[in-house]
């Protein structure tokens, strides 16, 4: 008798296989869409920043352009971020889950930080042999503090390893939140809450005001617009060991995207608001550079008075607004199967780890010609992903490193041979409810 099956064993078996099977066979085209946007809208922005730096004519309403692009776009990459990984954790369990997930994002961030190492023994090597350089740049390794700047900084990088903070710590966080919920009341009432708050419109709203408490403590360089991440300028080993002032307020987005995923079933009513979000998310930015203008200072900085509360505030509506606008965007016109958005949404991460290398030069050999800025940065962006893609298909996508830097396995069918299986197994997983 003990090879028999129990009824309960039976039910939880058939239910669990025919939710993995649905995650499986489910693609979220337009969250696959505006993930690799996010991606994308990074190289716009370094093209940018790298045209000033090299001292090109950059005009006022370029700078202005970054500063709105990189006011929404990490927080919409760690909201998309939340709503796959609570996809992947209801599919396999945390024990895998964590396995993948963190696998994936410590594997990529070795080899992004690996690489230039590499490049780098490789020219030294070169310089000795055929130049005879007596050092060949090896004294530039012997300070030990210059070279971990140089090639142990996360710099660019800083998403991948807060990414892996919050993909670790967010299932943990959601079974909290929930038992909690789940003792204050009972959880129809709760589905009916969040309903509503879908409906009305209210979600944005409430995302930038739990996010605003946290968004207060990074006001830095004479702005209460988002500033740089503080694990910009982190390197390892210490970052370990480091905690990063901006987490909370990233995480209260990667969350969003966690609870967003489930409550996959309203994307369709949030889609229907992408005009008033856009819309609300474009005035609340630029709200907030006028008050700005008009009433910042570095008193005010310091000294959280109700001034700094209300500049903060409309910059962090801005970001909420825009970042769900953008999804409601993508989720009425590329919720769709399309070949084009899916080679290039296969190969977004890679292209934002390979354009660094590539933007500076780009920029230098079209500044030869003399083009009017918006042509030229067009050009930029073309070539540079371009030649990212190349890159990607001649020479990665052959080797391991696919699998760090490329797509996911398509969607799986229905096994049949599975579902024997699970239904006359004697152990089942308890059936996660995150």
């Amino acid at each position: 008798m003990s090879g028999i099956p129990s009824p309960i064993s039976i039910e939880r078996a058939e239910i669990r296989f025919a939710f993995t099977s649905e995650v499986k066979k489910e693609r979220f085209y337009a969250m696959d869409s505006v993930r690799a946007v996010a991606m994308l809208l990074g190289v716009v922005l370094h093209i940018v920043t790298s045209g000033f730096s090299l001292k090109l004519p950059t005009p006022p309403a370029a700078i202005q352009l970054m500063n709105w692009i990189h006011g929404f776009r990490m927080p919409l990459f760690f909201l998309i971020s939340g709503f796959f990984c609570r996809m992947m954790y209801l599919r396999y369990g945390y024990a895998i889950y964590f396995q993948r997930r963190t696998g994936k994002l410590s594997a990529a961030l070795l080899v992004a930080l690996a690489g230039p190492v590499v490049f780098y023994g490789f020219k030294c090597l070169y310089a000795f042999c055929f130049h005879h350089y007596p050092d060949a740049g090896f004294s530039f390794l012997q300070n030990f503090d210059q070279f971990r700047i140089y090639f142990l900084g996360l710099g660019s990088l800083w998403f991948l390893w807060y990414l892996m903070i919050f993909a670790s710590v967010g299932p943990l966080f959601a079974k909290l939140v929930s038992s909690s919920f789940n003792k204050a009341g009972n959880r129809f009432g709760q589905e009916r809450f969040q309903n509503w708050m879908i409906k009305l419109g209210m979600v944005p709203l409430a995302v930038a005001l739990i996010s605003l408490p946290f968004r207060l403590d990074l006001v830095q360089n004479g702005s209460w617009a988002l500033g740089f991440a503080s694990g910009i300028t982190s390197t390892f080993p210490d970052v370990i060991w480091q905690f990063q002032p901006d987490w909370p307020f990233y995480f209260v987005y990667f969350a969003s995207g966690w609870w967003l995923e489930r409550a996959k079933g309203s994307l369709n009513i949030v889609a229907k608001s992408w005009v008033i979000y856009l819309l609300l998310g474009v005035i609340f930015y630029f709200g907030g550079v006028f008050f700005e203008g008009q009433y910042f200072t570095d008193y005010i900085m310091l000294h959280k008075n109700w001034l700094g509360i209300v500049g903060c505030g409309l910059f962090s509506l801005g970001t909420s607004f825009t970042v769900f606008g953008l999804i409601a965007f993508f989720q009425s016109f590329m919720n769709r199967s399309s070949s084009m958005i899916r080679y290039f949404s296969d190969r977004a991460f890679w292209i934002y780890i390979a354009h660094f290398k590539i933007v500076s030069r780009v920029l230098v050999a079209l500044d030869y010609w003399h083009l009017s800025y918006v042509l030229q940065t067009f050009l930029a962006f073309s070539i540079t992903t371009l030649l990212s893609c190349a890159i990607y298909d001649l020479f990665v996508r052959p080797t391991f490193l696919s699998s760090i830097f490329g797509s996911t396995k398509p969607a799986v069918a229905v096994d049949f041979k599975e579902l024997h299986n699970q239904l006359t197994s004697t152990q089942s997983e308890p059936i996660t409810s995150l």
